[in-house]
């Protein structure tokens, strides 16, 4: 559970958001370091949040961003662009609602996650994985590389692992994960990862670590491969009709109605 103090700082910004953008928010967690508990010495906020639209607010985009700074992070989706993403077994949505971490709940935000677990599927989930990785592989090849990028890519292989041998959603934190998928050889390795973490800024390097770099390239080719295979099994997310049907679902609900009586609406 976040601090108090954390808590009340989270929720302010929050309440100003909720102002400068006309929205309501139905859902916010952490996703960062301060959610795996292991930040580093100027970890920000990586808030992340779920809302519905003032009925007054005249410009509505389905996806809201506020500027980064050194201490905040935040970006949310419209609840409507949520339950899309839902309907897709989406990383980002399956992430939010398995934060340990949570600023805000409602009983949408409960609905949408009890759906996720409903309509998880483990080969879309997966398939999302591709540009994730290609896009961390960039960074493994620098001469110089910071330890967030080497635990970024082991939970992104031991999140994988776990959704083609468990086939249901991942734990969030990286300790449940290690327990079933990191092998013995690479706990101290990890352990001295963490520390470095902890004990400075984001942009600290390290040199490369040989033996860490010769279980990380041939794991990562293999779920890169498993990936490709599962493209020829899913021709396309849920269809149409499944994602319109989980949106009338949410928006004949009770608790959409109950939202609503603030006035408050999503976008058509």
């Amino acid at each position: 559970m976040p601090s108090m103090d954390l808590t009340q700082r989270v929720q302010q910004k929050l309440d100003s958001v909720e102002i400068e953008k006309g929205i309501h928010i139905v859902f916010a967690c952490e996703v960062g370091s301060l959610a795996w508990g292991k930040p580093s010495l100027d970890s920000d906020y990586d808030v992340r949040f779920i809302y519905l639209y003032n009925s007054k607010t005249d410009k509505k985009p389905a996806h809201i961003e506020t500027p980064i700074t050194t201490q905040w992070d935040l970006a949310g989706f419209e609840a409507s662009r949520a339950i899309q993403y839902v309907g897709e077994s989406n990383p980002s949505m399956v992430e939010w609602f398995a934060s340990p971490m949570r600023y805000r709940t409602s009983a949408l935000g409960e609905q949408l996650g009890k759906r996720l677990q409903e309509l998880f599927s483990p080969e879309r989930y997966l398939c999302a994985y591709r540009g994730l990785f290609k896009k961390l592989l960039k960074k493994l090849k620098n001469p110089v590389i910071q330890p967030k990028i080497y635990l970024l890519l082991l939970r992104f292989l031991m999140t994988c692992r776990w959704t083609l041998v468990q086939k249901t959603i991942p734990p969030f934190t990286f300790r449940e994960l290690a327990h079933e998928y990191l092998p013995s050889s690479l706990h101290s390795i990890v352990t001295e990862l963490w520390a470095l973490k902890e004990q400075h800024t984001k942009s600290f390097v390290i040199p490369h670590i040989q033996r860490l770099d010769e279980y990380l390239l041939p794991e990562i080719d293999f779920i890169l491969q498993t990936i490709e295979s599962l493209k020829d099994v899913i021709v396309a997310p849920h269809s149409p009709q499944e994602v319109l049907n989980l949106k009338d679902f949410l928006i004949g609900s009770e608790v959409w109605k109950e939202c609503s009586t603030y006035g408050h609406k999503t976008q058509d």
